[in-house]
């Protein structure tokens, strides 16, 4: 099993789990521009979110957010990401650009502790995106 099928299945059930986060509604944490927008319908096509799993994607990506000092240090950190995705050819490049930043991320242990997941830097920052435009 891939993955980003295995954090799709497990953010589902992730809900079960309350967190008391800010945000968390159907507002992010700042308002999305116009190429958050896009690139998150191909990150949301990548984890094969939605519903319960999106709300999760949503909550995880928010708590990641929560790290930085303010709106523009957050876009900042986001918008190499962004960029990345919205460059892609298509949405199937993009998702097989994603999965590689993920692995190279573990195998660099470019790693992260965010709301109890061990989480890649690109699937933080996935998360961070579809927290905002998600």
């Amino acid at each position: 099993m891939k993955r980003r099928k295995f954090l799709g299945i497990t953010l589902m059930s992730a809900v079960a789990i309350p967190l008391p986060l800010a945000g968390c509604g159907s507002e992010g944490p700042f308002p999305p521009d116009d190429d958050e927008t896009e690139a998150a319908r191909v990150l949301r096509a990548y984890l094969c979110a939605d519903g319960s799993a999106l709300a999760s994607a949503r909550r995880i990506g928010t708590r990641y957010l929560a790290r930085f000092g303010d709106e523009e240090e957050a876009r900042t950190d986001l918008r190499p990401l962004v960029d990345r995705v919205l460059a892609s050819a298509s949405t199937s490049d993009a998702i097989t650009e994603l999965e590689m930043s993920v692995t190279s991320d573990f195998e660099d242990l470019r790693v992260l502790a965010v709301a109890g997941w061990t989480l890649a830097e690109t699937e933080a920052r996935i998360c961070g995106v579809l927290a905002v435009a998600g």
